[in-house]
């Protein structure tokens, strides 16, 4: 079958086929048409030879002769008349039949032959078993039949003719049948089917040859395309076609062509968008790249923002630990501020006594000496207070600093957060200002103790001279008014500065008040930014997931450009490829 899968094979095959079937069609037509010619022409004869022998019957004597079935006379003559006009036409008989009551067809007079001994001759009244269709018809019918052209081994090639016998009453006696030999005829045109048939193969042959070559001609342009689309399909897209032949196939060569030329310029816009998206792919690749490295550095720096965050929240919480701490102790240096205010109250209501008791000196050296013994022990403990005063100031001094410090730290990691830090630089300027006054108030303390420390001091030196001097004896009264002037000078000077350090640790109770506020306003912002540092952590993350996709993506289209690139280079689009 793979013969025929060209289009000419097929086109040879099907004008082949139709040729043949022409051929033999009328081939057969011809020979059937020149057959039935020369049996119409012999038949036309042997009819009218049959009839010129039916108009020598007579009606009356012949049914006579087939009723008695006896060879008489008339049966004698009828065969001369039958015989000569058998011999004078070249029939090959010529007899005569009749139809019993029985159905069967029988012979009377037979006209083949004088010898009734012959085989071929019939004799009266013998019977035929092969009856012709055509005899019956003519006894059916009462009209002239012709048999068709019949060829036997025994008898050979016949045209038979079958004329009914009338009698008066116009009813069928019997009929004669006239056999024409036809072997000759027959012979010739057994010698034209064989012609025939040789001119019709020929012929065929003959047609096929022609067919074979116009659809060579025909299909040459069409082959010349082909091989044109062979070459583009092995990628050659700077072929031209060549637009000869029929008007059908130089519009499907114009519509390759310009199918092909389409194509051309698609795929030459198609490369140009190839070699963009290769650019365009390494750029991409190279900013993911780039996104991916400051992901990864965002990442760190959130996690060390994260790391000084709780830090910072940790610090914040010992400070306001310690600010409260330090409110606590500054409630004891105001009780003792007030004890110390109410003492020197009492030295100077005991120094105006004493101004006012010169007189009874005296008498009052022993509560003096009491007195100052009371003093020397208040002083003592004043000393004590004011030292346990300087160290609370040298802790206030301490914390001040590391807020302060804490409060720098908290600008410089407000300023890294950007515009979600500015209300967290706010609080931490508010809070280093809050240290530095702080520290300013602490400073303004620790001179005014050291101060008092001082005439702390130098009371309980004037105290124990006057001891010593209560206990050697009273000096002059001058010099003990002098003394109780001094003492009352100084304990005037310890009062106001005893109200001083009152209001001064009230304003450092308020600023401690103020900056535990702050410094819980700060942890709370702290815990804010830790929370801000999360959310920042986990969108740091879902970008690393968006990029991680990004790569993937770029690969497959990386894959896609390379798939692309390689089916580019199949096509040359230029000549000069």
């Amino acid at each position: 079958m793979t013969l025929f899968k060209s289009l000419q094979s097929r086109m040879i095959l099907f004008l082949s086929v139709i040729l043949l079937i022409s051929g033999l069609i009328m081939g057969y037509s011809t020979y059937s048409s020149s057959q039935q010619v020369v049996i119409d022409a012999i038949g036309n004869q042997a009819k009218g030879i049959a009839l010129a022998a039916a108009s020598e019957v007579e009606p009356a004597r012949y049914e006579e002769l087939r009723s008695n079935l006896q060879m008489n006379d008339y049966y004698s003559e009828l065969q001369v008349k039958l015989n000569q006009i058998k011999q004078s036409n070249g029939l090959k008989y010529l007899y005569t039949m009749s139809l019993n009551n029985d159905g069967n067809y029988y012979y009377v007079v037979d006209g083949s032959s004088m010898d009734i001994h012959d085989e071929n001759f019939s004799a009266i009244g013998e019977v035929e078993e092969d009856v012709d269709e055509h005899l019956m018809l003519a006894f059916s019918t009462k009209q002239s039949q012709l048999g068709a052209l019949d060829y036997s081994e025994a008898y050979g090639a016949t045209v038979s003719a079958y004329e009914p016998i009338l009698n008066d009453a116009g009813e069928v006696i019997g009929i004669i049948g006239a056999d024409f030999d036809a072997t000759l005829i027959y012979t010739l045109l057994a010698d034209n089917r064989s012609k025939t048939i040789v001119i019709v193969a020929v012929t065929v042959l003959l047609s096929i040859l022609f067919v074979y070559l116009l659809t060579t001609w025909m299909l040459k342009p069409l082959r010349s395309l082909l091989k044109t689309i062979k070459r583009v399909q092995e990628g050659d897209l700077t072929v031209q076609l060549n637009g000869k032949g029929s008007e059908e196939i130089t519009a499907l060569t114009h519509a390759f062509g310009a199918m092909t030329t389409e194509l051309r310029s698609t795929l030459a816009k198609l490369s140009a968008s190839q070699l963009v998206l290769k650019q365009s792919i390494t750029t991409l690749s190279g900013n993911i790249a780039v996104t991916d490295s400051l992901g990864e550095q965002l990442t760190r720096h959130i996690e060390l923002a994260d790391k000084q965050f709780n830090v910072q929240h940790q610090a914040t919480s010992e400070t306001t630990k310690a600010m409260r701490e330090a409110s606590v102790g500054m409630d004891h240096v105001t009780e003792t501020s007030q004890r110390m205010l109410k003492s020197a109250s009492e030295a100077a209501m005991l120094s105006a006594s004493g101004n006012a008791s010169m007189s009874d000196l005296a008498k009052q050296m022993e509560t003096i000496q009491h007195s100052s013994v009371r003093v020397m022990d208040d002083l003592a403990a004043l000393q004590s207070f004011s030292q346990n005063i300087q160290d609370i100031v040298v802790l206030i001094k301490s914390i001040a600093a590391q807020t302060s410090m804490l409060a720098l730290n908290a600008s410089i990691e407000a300023a890294r957060a950007g515009e979600q830090g500015k209300g967290f630089s706010v609080v931490a300027q508010e809070v280093r200002k809050l240290a530095d006054q702080s520290d300013t108030a602490a400073n303004e303390v620790e001179q005014l103790i050291g101060e008092m420390l001082g005439l702390t001091e130098q009371a309980n030196e004037a105290s124990r001279h006057s001891t010593e001097e209560v206990a050697t004896g009273v000096t002059t009264v001058s010099t003990a008014a002098d003394i109780f002037t001094q003492i009352r000078n100084e304990i005037v000077a310890v009062e106001q500065q005893s109200q001083q350090l009152s209001v001064t640790s009230s304003q450092i109770r308020t600023s401690l008040h103020n900056l535990d506020e702050l410094t819980e306003q700060a942890a709370g912002l702290s815990e804010e930014s830790i929370a801000a540092t999360k959310d920042i952590k986990q969108n740091v993350q879902t970008q690393q997931t968006s990029v991680q996709q990004m790569k993937e993506m770029v690969a497959q289209l990386s894959e896609q450009a390379a798939e692309l690139e390689d089916l580019l280079t199949r096509f040359k689009l230029n000549k000069d490829e």
